[in-house]
């Protein structure tokens, strides 16, 4: 039997959100920034089938939080008993030490 997980967005992850869609609609157009805003989600709510068999987040040590990449955006997540946490969406253009990983 598969374990069922839900899926919870923190504020910071949902402030990404929100970065990405502005950076695209200024810089592209708001249908661009609809789509990908749409694909992360999407990859986001992929991760809820067997999220455990998602490679380990480096930047840490905590065995519960992982990473799934869509594009260049980097979906971190962050598994907590019957719930995955999405933590921080990341373009990996940017510089991974800058990374604020907190639940």
């Amino acid at each position: 039997m598969v374990k069922k997980y839900a899926l919870r967005w923190t504020q910071i992850a949902s402030d990404d959100l929100k970065f990405i869609f502005d950076y695209i609609y200024d810089a592209d157009s708001k249908r661009q920034a609809l789509y990908v805003i749409s694909e992360i989600k999407k990859q986001a709510q992929s991760v809820l089938i067997f999220p455990e068999l998602y490679p380990q987040e480096p930047k840490t040590e905590d065995r519960n939080i992982r990473f799934t990449v869509k594009w260049r955006y980097k979906i971190i997540f962050k598994i907590d008993k019957n719930t995955v946490y999405i933590v921080r969406i990341f373009h990996t253009s940017q510089n991974p030490d800058n990374l604020i990983l907190t639940p």
